[in-house]
Order: C-alpha cells, then sequence, then structure tokens
C-alpha cells in the first residue's frame, strides 16, 4: 500500500513535470538522498527524490454487529497517514533548475491535492483514496529532519498523505446469544 502510494505519487508528478517543462525526462525518483553507508546517492542527482519518513495509523475503534443471535467485531479498513520529503536535489550549477522544479511540484500538489479511481483511473487497485496536504514546519524544524536523515539542505517539501486502501472487513464472532 505505500509503495503503491509512493509509485502513483511519483508516476503522477513526472507526467506533470514532463508537461510543465516540455520534456521526455523522468525528473522524479523514490529513493534516499544518502545511502545507508552515509555515501551521496548518485542516482538521485540531478532528479526530484520522493522519500518516506514516517508512518503512522489512524486508530479507529471497532464496531459491533449483530447478526441474528451472533454478535461480530468488525475491523475497519487501516488508514495510514505517511510523511513524505520531496526535495529538489540539484547540483549547485542547476539549481534554478532545482527552484522550479520544488515550485512546479508545491503548485501541482496544491491543486491536485485529492486522488481517487473515478478522476484517476491509475490508482492502485488497492487504493481508495488519497490526500495530500503540506506539513507546515518553521525552518528549525525543517532543517533538523532532514540533518537527521543525513542530507544537505535543498529545496524541500514535506507533505502528509493520507491513504485509505481497499482492504476488506474482517468479521470475527465473539458472542453466540442462544435462543430463548
Amino acid at each position: 500500500m505505500i509503495h503503491a502510494t509512493l509509485k502513483f505519487l511519483s508516476d503522477f508528478l513526472n507526467r506533470e513535470l514532463k508537461l510543465g517543462f516540455n520534456t521526455d525526462v523522468n525528473k522524479v525518483v523514490i529513493g534516499n538522498l544518502i545511502n545507508l553507508d552515509g555515501s551521496i546517492n548518485v542516482d538521485v542527482k540531478n532528479k526530484v527524490v520522493i522519500t518516506l519518513l514516517n508512518i503512522n495509523s489512524e486508530t479507529i475503534q471497532l464496531t459491533k454487529k449483530k447478526m441474528g443471535n451472533t454478535f461480530e467485531k468488525t475491523s475497519p479498513p487501516l488508514f495510514l497517514n505517511i510523511s513524505i520529503l520531496i526535495t529538489a536535489n540539484y547540483e549547485s550549477k542547476n539549481y534554478s533548475e532545482g527552484l522550479k522544479t520544488i515550485s512546479k511540484t508545491i503548485s501541482t500538489f496544491h491543486s491536485n491535492s485529492i486522488f481517487n479511481k473515478k478522476m484517476y483511473p491509475s490508482l492502485d487497485e488497492h487504493l481508495v483514496r488519497l490526500n495530500i496536504e503540506t506539513e507546515n514546519l518553521d525552518v528549525k524544524e525543517h532543517s533538523k529532519i532532514v540533518s537527521e536523515i543525513g542530507a544537505k539542505q535543498c529545496p524541500s517539501v514535506i507533505y502528509k498523505v493520507r491513504i485509505l486502501p481497499t482492504e476488506p472487513e474482517v468479521h470475527t464472532p465473539i458472542i453466540t446469544v442462544p435462543h430463548i
């Protein structure tokens, strides 16, 4: 579900950037800015990089349904919220290109903040809806996150993505009431 979400957002943003800059070159990749050994990831140089920062779930209470003389516990779908960092990872000589791409990224997700199957048929079959919104952090908080992942400051934005998957409900009988 997380991979499908990031893949969809990456493909969507790639299409928008290709149209906006009149190019056939893929500019967006999913990955880390820094390799696990601390070295620079050269595969993401001069690219817009989508990096997963955090995953958390929304707590939703279980519901109980009475089915005849049996009560069932119903587990609702798992709602996930992920935080992603989108970075214009451009070298100094291409810094202005990075500013253009991060600006286009921000305007793209500002005008396209809700994704569902009706509007975007290419949305993965396991996803019902995605909502994307900017995480408003001050400079200090943003810099702390970037330095914690070992990266240098580049033009970037953090988004919260709410994922609604198409998981079937799970029914578990918990009490059978005898007929009296």
